[in-house]
């Protein structure tokens, strides 16, 4: 996991490159990047990788794998912020100096390199304060996580992660596949904290929303529900009918997405 004095210095650092610009819309990593002498590539690859930023001849290249990535796509913005996070971290600079790291979509990544870069790319994508104003008085919801995702240029899930961090409401976000927790992420002022009813590669809470969509045989419940917080939760006596609002969206990449928050 990143430090939260990590966080911060990433944080900054993406803010001190983004206000170098003026943007009209959304923040566009590719300029920033070839404004800084980096080739980017979009290309067909035939190997596993999303995005790979190689040294060579003193000079960085950024290669795009449209083999799994439309080029004029969320996934591909975001990829290519990842990569300029590569870029742009001194450590990362360096390290890509004497190799190379190929870059991949984990549901659950585990490398702190890796982590570190997407942290740069939702700070770059998604700067703090005009996130903060944009959600500001907005009751949270999934039109509203697709509302900032239009706004950023980001996908739901990333929106979501960033929500989680700077976001003005409580949040819980679970992440799930084939009936199984993938993982679980929740803001610092989300109210219940007791154990949950999961764990990452078990089955989901079987009376939660995304649980009775894998329990029926993927019966979509696209609304807003109300659950009991114990449907999540190992709770004490006196909390177990406190309720909470649960939202779900689905991928056509096979995963669930399931927002939980309470009034």
């Amino acid at each position: 996991m990143i430090s939260n004095a990590r966080k911060t210095e990433i944080n900054l650092l993406a803010q001190d490159i983004v206000e170098l610009y003026t943007w009209d819309n959304v923040i566009e990593p590719v300029t920033i990047l070839e404004n800084n002498g980096v080739e980017v590539i979009f290309d067909n690859y035939d190997a596993d990788f999303e995005g790979l930023t190689i040294y060579r001849d003193k000079k960085f290249f950024v290669h795009i794998n449209t083999k799994y990535i439309p080029q004029n796509s969320l996934r591909s913005r975001f990829t290519l912020a990842h990569e300029a996070g590569h870029f742009f971290i001194p450590e990362h600079n360096l390290e890509l100096q004497r190799s190379y790291h190929p870059s991949k979509f984990h549901a659950n990544e585990t490398s702190l390199i890796e982590q570190e870069a997407n942290y740069f790319a939702s700070a770059l994508l998604m700067p703090d304060q005009q996130f903060k104003d944009f959600c500001n008085r907005k009751k949270f919801s999934l039109e509203v996580v697709e509302q900032i995702s239009k706004r950023f240029g980001v996908s739901r899930v990333a929106v979501l992660l960033r929500f989680i961090e700077i976001g003005n409401y409580p949040l819980m976000v679970a992440f799930c596949q084939n009936n199984k927790l993938s993982w679980l992420v929740r803001s610092d002022d989300f109210p219940y904290l007791g154990a949950f009813k999961s764990k990452y590669g078990h089955e989901l809470p079987e009376n939660s929303v995304v649980g009775e969509y894998f329990k029926l045989d993927n019966a979509k419940y696209t609304g807003i529900e109300k659950v009991k917080a114990d449907d999540w939760f190992y709770l004490n006596d006196d909390m177990i009918n406190k309720e909470l609002n649960e939202q779900c969206f689905y991928s056509r990449y096979g995963y669930v997405v399931s927002m939980v928050w309470p009034d």
